[in-house]
């Protein structure tokens, strides 16, 4: 399950950088909209487990409080009044506008949910089957050549495919070097 996959991967990206006293805007805002993406990830690999694999139909169609409802009810979930809570936060997330609240909520995230998710994933890893999504890194020496020319890498790379008829842009990071030499 690719969501499962994502939210094991964002869950370990932020356990490792995550700094609850680092009042930088930046770490602040990643971490928020991070964080945000992973609950994301959480409740809609819940729904996807339980209509898909369970069956259940009422999670078929369930908001992410429904959602959490019947998560808790099956036993996936331990802590239903965290979990609503990191829902409340994660919904008021996008009408901060207040710094100190915004590191109160890093706090919260760094002190229980990132926690709570986790207790999530290895609850999920027993039933749910690891899935590999191959991740292709973008060439350092194509970012550099975008950098020196003051062109947009994205704009680049749909340039190329277009250009030489690549199939994805995947295909382009591949032949970069290929590339590189025709250019």
């Amino acid at each position: 399950m690719k969501k499962f996959e994502q939210m094991k991967r964002l869950h370990g990206t932020i356990s490792k950088y995550i700094d609850p006293y680092n009042c930088s805007d930046a770490l602040i805002s990643g971490t928020t909209a991070d964080f945000d993406r992973l609950f994301e990830l959480s409740w809609k690999t819940l729904k996807e487990y339980l209509h898909g694999q369970l069956g259940i139909s009422e999670a078929k169609s369930g908001s992410p409080k429904i959602i959490i409802k019947i998560a808790y009810r099956e036993g996936l979930i331990h802590d239903e009044k965290i979990w609503g809570e990191m829902l409340r936060y994660r919904n008021d997330d996008t009408h901060q506008y207040r710094k100190s609240d915004a590191l109160l909520y890093v706090s919260r995230i760094a002190d229980k949910y990132l926690d709570e998710i986790e207790k999530l994933i290895d609850e999920l890893r027993d039933i749910i089957p690891d899935e590999v999504i191959e991740d292709v890194e973008i060439p350092e020496s194509m970012i550099a050549y975008c950098r020196e020319r003051g062109i947009s890498l994205a704009d680049f790379v749909m340039e190329l495919e277009v250009r030489l008829h690549y199939e994805d842009a995947d295909s382009v990071f591949r032949s970069w070097e290929k590339i590189r030499q025709e250019l």
